[in-house]
């Protein structure tokens, strides 16, 4: 779902940005004062492709919130120390091991 819900906002980005379909309601404020009226002065131009634009990047943020959020909250951070531990214990005990020297060519 995440994938698809990407596609469709760059999509929507691409269309904004090449100025595609512009005269279509995509591009009419008046078109989103009929559902929503946003405060003077700036907001109220706010077109239906910019609102379709922002409800899809609310849609990622509250996605990887919850991914996150679950994470956590399944033992995520007691495997970020248990991954922690183990690069420490490869780190000791491969340090005996010399790195090969490299020559720079100028």
């Amino acid at each position: 779902m995440d994938a698809v819900v990407q596609l469709l906002r760059n999509a929507l980005c691409c269309v904004k940005d090449l100025n595609l379909l512009s005269s279509t309601f995509l591009y009419d404020p008046k078109y989103t004062a009929k559902f929503y009226k946003f405060p003077e002065p700036h907001l109220n131009q706010t077109t239906p492709l910019e609102v379709f634009i922002s409800i899809s990047q609310l849609y990622a943020f509250v996605s990887c919130a919850l991914s996150g959020y679950k994470l956590i909250k399944n033992n995520g951070l007691l495997k970020l120390k248990r991954l922690g531990r183990v690069a420490d214990n490869l780190k000791d005990k491969y340090r005996s091991i010399k790195t090969p020297k490299v020559a720079m060519i100028i």
